[in-house]
């Protein structure tokens, strides 16, 4: 994957500052088995290719795969540096509206007109997907049946319920919570403690460092989780007003 890169670029500021606060030159050993792992991956590819003109001599051989193994290193890298310029990055928003309120929320309308509860979900899931949210459905066990997210870190869930009303009448109720990505809180949390640990050992400047790229994932949760939220309401509200229910 071309976002592998940035992995790489990650540990290796990592073990950068790991010249002005020793403990962090434990990452050193992670950041050599990542680029170890892309070098096997190009040398693989390069030994496996096959060339049209095969050269007798060994030398002219060796320095086509090699040109080939360079090859391999250098296609994610362009591919990433076309995503950056585009606009493609792996933190983008997918939608764009202001955050509101993070906490459980729920909704009912009234339906003066009888729909089958898969095509109401189905017509939810055509708006959200409008505004640009990632879905997925929920299975047959999950508690949920939308699961949607804003962006890297952050989301939403949705469950629905339908009160059947004699007559073609239903109730139709919705229920949504934030959701929040357990890696990128993982991330933040041991940046986090990598920051006050240094700020015991009086490395503050590595501290601040630490500290700044922790929050980052925790400030990025808790705005995609504010827009899922703001995305489901006015999504539902929509739906409403142009009497889709």
């Amino acid at each position: 994957m071309p976002e592998w890169y940035l992995v790489v670029l990650w540990l290796a500021i990592l073990s950068a500052l790991g010249l002005l606060w020793r403990p962090l030159v434990l990452t050193t050993p992670i950041l050599l088995a990542a680029v170890g792992l892309s070098l096997v991956h190009a040398m693989t590819g390069a030994a496996r290719a096959s060339f049209a003109n095969t050269p007798r001599s060994r030398l002219p051989l060796f320095g086509m795969r090699g040109l080939t193994a360079w090859l391999y290193l250098l296609q994610p890298l362009a591919r990433l540096s076309g995503r950056l310029r585009a606009g493609l990055t792996p933190w983008r928003l997918h939608v764009k509206c202001a955050p509101s309120l993070r906490h459980p929320q729920r909704f009912r309308f009234w339906s003066e007109r009888w729909r089958e509860p898969v095509t109401i979900l189905r017509i939810v899931e055509g708006v959200l997907r409008a505004h640009g949210a990632v879905l997925k459905r929920g299975g047959d066990f999950d508690p949920w049946d939308l699961h949607f997210r804003t962006g890297l870190f952050g989301g939403g869930r949705l469950l629905m319920a339908v009160e059947e009303h004699g007559s073609g009448k239903q109730l139709i109720r919705f229920r949504m919570w934030p959701w929040c990505s357990g890696g990128g809180l993982a991330v933040g949390l041991a940046l986090a403690l990598l920051a006050t640990a240094a700020a015991f050992d009086g490395a503050w400047v590595v501290s601040v460092l630490l500290g700044s790229m922790a929050l980052w994932p925790m400030a990025r949760t808790a705005l995609e989780c504010g827009m899922a939220m703001s995305v489901v309401r006015h999504s539902l509200k929509q739906l409403w007003l142009t009497e889709t229910f």
